[in-house]
């Protein structure tokens, strides 16, 4: 990873102040609480800082370090100087069935102390401190930091748990898998099919078997109009009747003769009565004007 600096350190957080406990004996497997650590008598006010350190190998520790301050001979009367109190190793890249929470382990009833396993690199010895936060942000950026290592770390055992997989399979070079040459040869056609929808070929092939062409029906006549409407009850029109040759005599013909025309028929032929009589003529009439 880039960044470093020519300690070989970077610094991913930095908190100036933070509170440090005795951890009683665990009662029980329930876990750590932090309400019986007595929180108001800290043992130690300090700092914190958390960093990445590479090693000679290239790989990188998550590094806890908690400060202490000292009086600064060197520096004016008060002065004050960070010295390091403890520091805690997290090395998952050298040890990968171990995880965060057997170095750092937090606490079951709030989110700003943990346990924290400290050791002396140069004796070997251990000792489980409590670690608070005064700001519930500071808290939230220190488990940030540890989980996006842990995922880091986790991300590259599983990169080279692949790599040693191929490597092995193969007899120690990748494998490419063939292409698959996809293009149309000549001469090569694509049928698609839709759905609902049969192809032209069995249509033709059914009219065929039929015996017979698929034609589409005539179209109507110019003379023929449209077929009379069921929904009105109008009787069609009738033609108009044959005019009777007029008698010679007007008085004769209204007065009912052979030759003449009667009043009932003119009527009927004038209401489009087909000479089916008066009464069917005024029903049908009367049903349209109802």
């Amino acid at each position: 990873m880039s960044g470093f600096s020519p300690s070989t350190q970077q610094l991913l957080l930095s908190v100036p102040e933070v509170y440090v406990y005795q951890v009683p004996t665990l009662a029980n497997s329930l876990g750590h609480r932090a309400e019986s650590w007595n929180l108001a008598s800290p043992a130690l006010t300090g700092s914190l800082k958390a960093v990445l350190e590479k090693g000679g190998d290239g790989k990188e520790t998550f590094v806890i370090e908690v400060y202490s301050t000292v009086p600064n001979a060197e520096g004016p009367p008060g002065a004050t100087k960070p010295s390091l109190f403890a520091r805690c190793s997290i090395d998952l890249r050298n040890n990968p069935g171990k995880t965060v929470d057997q170095w750092v382990d937090p606490v079951v009833d709030s989110s700003r102390y943990f346990v924290v396993r400290f050791s002396d690199e140069k004796t070997g010895r251990q000792a489980l401190l409590g670690v608070g936060f005064r700001e519930r942000d500071d808290s939230l950026a220190f488990t940030d930091s540890l989980n996006s290592h842990a995922r880091e770390v986790r991300r590259e055992q599983e990169a080279e748990r692949e790599r040693e997989k191929r490597e092995e399979g193969g007899g120690g070079e990748a494998v490419e898998a063939p292409m698959l040459d996809l293009s149309l040869k000549e001469g090569e056609k694509i049928s698609i099919s839709i759905g609902g929808r049969e192809p032209r070929k069995k249509k033709k092939a059914a009219a065929a078997a039929a015996g017979g062409f698929l034609l589409r029906p005539p179209p109507p006549s110019a003379g023929s109009g449209p077929a009379p409407s069921a929904s009105i009850g109008i009787p069609p029109a009738s033609p108009p009747p044959t005019t009777a040759t007029p008698a010679s005599t007007p008085s004769a013909g209204l007065a009912g003769g052979s030759q003449g025309v009667s009043m009932a028929a003119l009527g009927a032929a004038m209401l489009g009565g087909g000479g089916g009589g008066g009464e069917e003529d005024d029903e049908d009439f009367g049903d349209f004007q109802g």
